[in-house]
Order: structure tokens, then sequence, then C-alpha cells
């Protein structure tokens, strides 16, 4: 997977595209996970579409900050059999979308494979974003024990991990200058391993594989 802080993928999306086509850990990605995707409702699918993907997104809407945010998972049609939306979530505070997949194959002790795609805004007072994503994501282990899940994002210096002491925090790299506001959770222990890419564009935020 490929996953990141695009600050706008409306005019990265060429460039999306073309890493899609020609670099391996794009095209063969089973999702791309892009956070701040400053889409809006006038942006319709087809304008930010890739081929090979099926885009799921979850745009900012209601809340006071009318500029930026934004969450997106582009999944790919060679991986999916399957794919359902299973909660969104927008306030001033945090932004997520979770999705539940059934690739075309899973090792057997996993029966589907649960993406949430997160976006915490900057603050000083993290506690409510806390609260909502482990309530969350409480919700999905009762619902589906045996699954994979992943949280990853932009958390901008939220504390999380505290709230789900049973899985793993894989980015061990900075990711925006010398600091790492994304972060990718696995229940999957030794699951991953992440590398660093280049950003998209202009971009302040490296991308992660």
């Amino acid at each position: 997977m490929v996953f990141g802080n695009v600050r706008s993928v409306r005019n990265k999306i060429d460039e999306l595209a073309a890493c899609c086509r020609f670099q391996h850990e794009y095209r063969e990605s089973a999702v791309i996970a892009l956070t701040e995707t400053w889409l809006e409702e006038k942006d319709s699918d087809g304008t930010v579409s890739i081929d090979g993907f099926h885009l799921v997104r979850s745009d900012r809407k209601d809340i006071n900050k009318q500029r930026g945010g934004g969450v997106a998972v582009y999944v790919n049609e060679k991986w999916r059999n399957q794919s359902t939306i299973k909660e969104k979530f927008c306030n001033d505070y945090i932004e997520y979308l979770v999705i539940s997949h059934r690739p075309f194959y899973l090792p057997g002790e996993f029966n589907s494979v649960y993406f949430t795609i997160v976006y915490i805004p900057p603050s000083n007072d993290y506690s409510e974003a806390t609260e909502k994503l482990s309530n969350c994501n409480n919700k999905i282990d009762n619902e589906c024990p045996e699954g994979i899940k992943i949280v990853l994002g932009d958390f901008h210096g939220c504390v999380f991990h505290h709230t789900i002491p049973n899985y793993i925090q894989f980015v061990k790299c900075s990711t925006r200058e010398n600091s790492t506001p994304d972060l990718m959770f696995c229940n999957v222990k030794n699951g991953y391993r992440v590398i660093k890419k280049p950003a998209l564009g202009n971009s302040d935020y490296n991308m992660l594989y």
C-alpha cells in the first residue's frame, strides 16, 4: 500500500496516475490512501479517477474550516473482490473513513481487511479526536475480531497508540521535514515495513510505501 498527505489531489492527479502506471510500488499496491484531498462536491469522481483503481472518498463539509481536509482511498481492482463503506465522520477535530474489503485472496486466519483513513487537524487539544477514533476502532474490533485492521493517516501529533495497545505503529521515519505526523497502526505484528517515498507535486509531506 501507499499513503500520505497530498495537500490537494486535484492538481496532482496526472502525476498520481503516472505513478500508478509506471511505478510498481503504486501500480501493485492494494490501496492508495490519501489525506487532505481538498476535494469538494463539484469534483466528480471522473475528474480524479485512475485507471485500474476504484475511488472511495469522504470530502470535508459542514465544519468551520472551508478549505482543506478530506480523505480518500484508491482500491486496486486487481486486489478487491468486495468493498463496503462502514463509517464516515467529519467535524472540527477529526475526519475519517472506514472501509472493509474482501480481497480475492486472504490467509485462512483472516476473513476481511479494514482500513481507517484518518486526518486530524493541528490542535492544542486532541482529546475529542482520540475519543472518537478510539470508539470507532473498538466498534470495528468487536464487529470483526479476526480481521486485519489498519489505521493510517495524518495524526498531527495526536497521541493515539495508548488507546490501541494491541496494535503496532510501523512508521519509524520522518514524513514532513523532521517530524512524523503520518502514522500507520496494524493489529498484525511484523506485518509491514514502511519506506519513505518522494512527495507528490508540491506537497511538503513524503508518501509512504
